[in-house]
């Protein structure tokens, strides 16, 4: 009795891990399946700038909210595995609707970007555990009734174009703070639209685009943005950058995508004034 008892726990945990692995799937993975157009083998809700987007996660590490967990826990997995009170609670007061994950949910290292699917409208969030009880989560998409702008966007050929992760990534120019001066370069050249003023609209637009062998970029598209006068502004000064330096494969120049923040943020009264 005592063998068939350890026979039958070690078939159920071995069930138990199985269904755990496949409710996650590694960037990498998920980029060879989007290269090779095989959705098929994978169930796949994850799009090529969805990767691109996960991938320039640091970048876009700015509109977050760092959350204190209920417990501590030992990874991403484990996390997403049991949600968290304290993370479904600030999702569902925040935005309004329950935590419902489509899986896979796409991983990289101690983070992942989670799909949710309520009332007809999608929802993209990336969480990252930060520590055994904290977790820090950014919301990246927010598309009502998945619009046809918003396929657009998502729907990118990637039958021509190699989505690896290249050994050295593009720099804007040749300091040690080359993400820092691309966002003063920004900053110095938006121009805050006075439509938007009078409105009282901030927030922050994200452009996705590629950087060519030479440092020049081009496909700009809006990742996620606020209206069409910010994101139209943010689209005019994203076409003005060129990279002092391309990303590098074996220290040859590739292309690669890069994904920048435009921060819209209003004046101060006082400001306004003078």
């Amino acid at each position: 009795m005592k063998k068939i008892f350890l026979c039958l726990f070690s078939i159920l945990f071995l069930i138990m891990c199985s269904s755990n692995q496949n409710k996650f799937i590694e960037l990498e993975d998920a980029m060879d399946i989007l290269k090779k157009n095989d959705t098929s083998t994978q169930k796949m809700s994850y799009s090529l700038s969805d990767c691109h987007l996960f991938k320039q996660y640091d970048l876009l590490h700015t509109d977050h909210k760092e959350i204190v967990l209920t417990k501590k826990y030992k990874n991403i997995e484990s996390l997403i595995a049991n949600l968290d009170e304290n993370l479904t609670n600030y999702i569902k007061d925040t935005f309004g609707i329950k935590t419902v994950i489509d899986f896979p949910v796409l991983k990289y290292e101690n983070r992942v970007f989670v799909n949710m699917f309520f009332s007809g409208s999608s929802y993209s969030f990336i969480i990252e555990l930060k520590e055994p009880q904290k977790a820090i989560i950014t919301l990246i998409y927010f598309i009502w009734d998945s619009t046809a702008e918003y396929r657009e966007i998502k729907e990118i050929d990637s039958t021509e174009i190699d989505f690896s992760i290249p050994e050295e990534p593009a720099k804007y120019d040749n300091s040690e703070n080359s993400n820092h001066n691309l966002q003063v370069f920004i900053g110095q050249n938006l121009k805050y639209p006075e439509t938007a003023i009078s409105d009282t609209i901030e927030g922050t637009v994200y452009i996705t685009f590629w950087v060519d062998t030479l440092g020049f970029t081009y496909d700009h598209k809006i990742a996620r943005g606020i209206r069409e006068d910010v994101d139209n502004e943010a689209l005019r000064v994203a076409k003005l950058i060129k990279f002092y330096k391309p990303a590098k494969n074996n220290g040859n120049p590739v292309e690669d995508s890069y994904t920048s923040p435009f921060r819209f943020r209003l004046p101060d009264a006082k400001d306004l004034k003078e």
